[in-house]
């Protein structure tokens, strides 16, 4: 849909068996880039976390040692191809290999970190996609997987060379990410920071609970600039009180609001909130349905005419069943 302009991502094993991993050391900028090494260090204890014993879940002394020499010793390669999260973990003393087990060949996670080629490629288009589907309800994968995204979604939005270019984050199914640990904590700082860079974040979820069960909500709430509620007739209104510190009056409003078509945006510091009307184009309404009729009407036409006539086909599907037959039919004559 935008060309050159848009990219997406599908990490994870295709439908072809075709693994797609990543390769956090792609980030490495050069000598003295500490910000990194501390990346590192934090994401090998957050993998240390997929085993099951308490004792595989931790370092000894010698072990940090032992790592953080592979660390170094990996970045001071120079041929980049080498200079990857593979060659470290093969790198470990046997000890510490047998730690990262999982994670290396002929592990149960073999291929998501350490994968031979980098699968996120260019990270620079306008508009991209990131699609973690296939690692949703693996909570083990998920959460090192989205630190190393984040990581890079930050260097790439303080980017100097970038600073005049808007930039936006949408993170659907946020409380995944928030419950990381430390994860929070750097979405409140890039929160209260990134205006400068002129990048902003949007975090989406189901419901008021995925938030208030987050550590340290009532910070990351606070440097929140706007909430928008979509329609939730079933909701308990002392929860939404309580969580967004919103008035009785507002929770009336997202009560009535009409499904899929309105939604209230409000504003805390201005003092703000307003019921807006949600008009949405077919096309954007196909390509972004979880219905379950429609996603898979859509999806199968796509794979069976490509993209571009798949989505016609599947909007003219959609707008035959909302329009009533005389108008479709008077339309069509017109």
């Amino acid at each position: 849909m935008f060309g050159d302009d848009g990219g997406i991502i599908r990490l994870g094993t295709s439908d072809h068996g075709e693994i797609r991993g990543i390769d956090p050391f792609v980030s490495y900028t050069g000598p003295h880039d500490t910000a990194f090494t501390s990346h590192i260090i934090d994401l090998c204890r957050l993998l240390l976390e997929a085993n099951d014993t308490p004792e595989n879940r931790v370092m000894t002394s010698r072990e940090q040692r032992d790592l953080d020499d592979a660390i170094m010793a990996t970045l001071e390669i120079g041929n980049p191809s080498l200079r990857s999260f593979r060659y470290m973990l093969a790198h470990l003393p046997n000890d510490l290999k047998e730690k990262f087990q999982r994670w290396m060949g002929g592990g149960v996670y073999d291929g998501i970190f350490n994968a031979k080629h980098d699968g996120l490629g260019d990270s620079r288009k306008r508009i991209g996609i990131i699609n973690l589907h296939k690692f949703k309800e693996t909570q083990r994968v998920i959460k090192p997987v989205l630190m190393d995204l984040f990581y890079r979604v930050t260097t790439l939005f303080e980017d100097p060379a970038l600073r005049h270019v808007p930039k936006q984050l949408d993170v659907d199914e946020s409380h995944l990410p928030l419950s990381v640990p430390g994860f929070s904590e750097r979405l409140i700082s890039k929160a209260r920071t990134w205006r400068k860079h002129l990048s902003g974040i949007t975090m989406w979820t189901q419901g008021a609970q995925d938030y208030k069960s987050i550590p340290d909500w009532d910070v990351l709430r606070g440097a929140a600039t706007q909430f928008v509620f979509l329609a939730d007739p079933k909701m308990d209104e002392d929860l939404y009180m309580d969580t967004f510190k919103i008035s009785p009056g507002v929770v009336n409003m997202i009560r009535h609001l009409q499904a899929r078509k309105e939604a209230v945006i409000v504003q805390p510091d201005l003092d703000v909130a307003k019921v807006v009307r949600l008009i949405t184009e077919p096309e954007q309404y196909i390509i972004n349905t979880s219905h379950p009729r429609e996603a898979a009407e859509r999806d199968a036409l796509m794979k069976e005419y490509g993209p571009e006539e798949g989505l016609r086909r599947a909007t003219a599907l959609h707008l035959a069943r909302i329009i009533p037959k005389d108008v479709a039919t008077d339309s069509c004559v017109k």
